[in-house]
């Protein structure tokens, strides 16, 4: 798995990975352009997967490998609603970053690196903890989803608290659940019980009977392993003295880029599954300023970091 300090991918390995490295060199190259083909070339030796028989082979090899690799990219174009912040030349032979011009080009690349570091050991930056950003930026994608009238709270481990004292707040602002109970009285060891972002949407009546959605938030890599743990209906009959008339929607929040061909297999297990081109596709251009200010300043140091 391609990580920034650690393995880089080979051509074996998913468009979604070798996308990705693109990306970053092309963002540590900054104002200049970066060839794919030398990319892919790097590839082809490191990995030794192919005899030729001249020049001329592999260039044929290196021109077959190119086209799905800017299928990828086209496609993170489509995703991200033109909010992709990099461009493709030369019949998808170069790419370029068209540098931090707008508010868009940090909140890709803030994702993109929340995705390729290690973000255990290299979570924090500027004493701000990318793991929690990403719960926020979360439920901002989130409430757009949902529509003009969605509200949106961070349930998880960025917020302060006692797990208690959370779940009383959540239906407080909900309007549903009454408040917590521990139904069997066991020892309540949570944190958050999975839950790190919760997406409703009110009636001027205030009355029961709504949209609710209980979103879980992954960055790195490691996010398919987790996508069974966060079960809404669960939660509610563990944790709420009063059920919600509908069971809240399940969703799955990934700094990653889920792979095309294990989409619908990946969605079934996550529920509704937004992947970094549907963050993106639902993040507004104008974010509060604290979150902002600590994104860019997240994904300064980690650019710094990978170009150390």
């Amino acid at each position: 798995m391609y990580k920034i300090k650690g393995s880089k991918p080979t051509s074996n390995d998913s468009l979604e990975e070798i996308a990705d490295y693109i990306e970053v060199k092309a963002i540590l190259a900054g104002n200049h352009t970066v060839s794919t083909k030398e990319i892919i070339k790097e590839f082809l030796k490191s990995a030794d997967e192919h005899e030729t028989n001249g020049v001329n082979d592999l260039e044929d090899i290196i021109n077959e490998k190119i086209e799905p690799i800017t299928d990828e990219i086209n496609r993170r174009i489509v995703g991200t609603n033109n909010k992709y912040p990099f461009e493709l030349l030369y019949n998808g032979t170069v790419i370029k970053f068209t540098g931090f011009n707008d508010s868009y080009s940090y909140l890709y690349s803030y994702l993109l690196y929340a995705t390729r570091l290690n973000m255990r050991d290299n979570k924090v930056f500027q004493a701000i903890d990318g793991t929690q950003l990403f719960e926020y930026l979360s439920a901002l994608a989130a409430q757009t989803y949902f529509g003009d009238k969605s509200k949106n709270i961070v349930f998880g481990t960025s917020v302060a608290g006692g797990f208690e004292e959370k779940v009383n707040q959540l239906c407080q602002d909900i309007g549903e659940g009454g408040n917590f109970v521990n139904h069997h009285n066991d020892q309540v060891d949570e944190q958050d019980g999975k839950l790190d972002i919760v997406s409703w949407t009110d009636f001027s009546d205030k009355k029961t009977a709504k949209l609710l959605g209980f979103g879980q938030c992954k960055t790195g890599t490691s996010w398919e392993t987790a996508r069974f743990e966060l079960q809404p209906s669960t939660f509610c009959k563990k944790w709420f003295r009063i059920q919600p008339i509908h069971d809240p929607i399940r969703m799955y929040f990934i700094s990653d880029i889920a792979p095309m061909a294990k989409w619908n297999i990946r969605a079934y297990d996550s529920g509704i599954l937004f992947d970094r081109l549907r963050i993106m596709d639902c993040l507004p251009e104008n974010i509060e300023a604290n979150l902002y200010n600590k994104i860019k300043l997240w994904t300064d140091s980690a650019i710094a970091f990978a170009k150390a």
